[in-house]
């Protein structure tokens, strides 16, 4: 059976009036149900809010007085806390100068030639020595 046809076996038994009247009901309960929905929603909702700010509120208190009033309290925020990079020396005295660009290419050319000579160094040290 469907809707309708429990409706219409509804009004043939009952007559309109008293179906109208049911329906009336059932939509003044339908409204009210959905009004309770609301209201929940609202509470929860607001309950929600409360607690994220007790909870602000908590963790404010735990970095502000519990560091004072306990030793575990300053380890905890001790360990909590970022550890930040020092501050650059700006002390060139200890530093190497600066090379120029010519600098550069020589020091380059230089360990090349070194490679190179390294390199013949092995190989005549690995070639076969001539019989006398």
């Amino acid at each position: 059976m469907t809707a309708a046809s429990i409706r219409q076996s509804l009004r043939e038994l009952f007559g309109s009036r008293l179906v109208s009247t049911l329906e009336l009901s059932l939509l003044q309960l339908r409204q009210d149900y959905d009004a309770r929905i609301r209201y929940q929603d609202d509470i929860i909702s607001t309950l929600r809010g409360e607690k994220a700010e007790l909870s602000a509120k908590i963790l404010t208190y735990e970095n502000t007085i519990m560091p004072l009033s306990s030793r575990a309290g300053a380890d905890l925020v001790k360990a909590a806390r970022p550890t930040y990079p020092k501050f650059p020396s700006f002390d060139f005295s200890q530093s190497p100068p600066m090379m120029s660009k010519w600098d550069y290419a020589q020091q380059e050319h230089n360990k090349q030639m070194e490679a190179e000579i390294e390199a013949e160094k092995s190989q005549a040290a690995s070639a076969p020595q001539g019989s006398a």
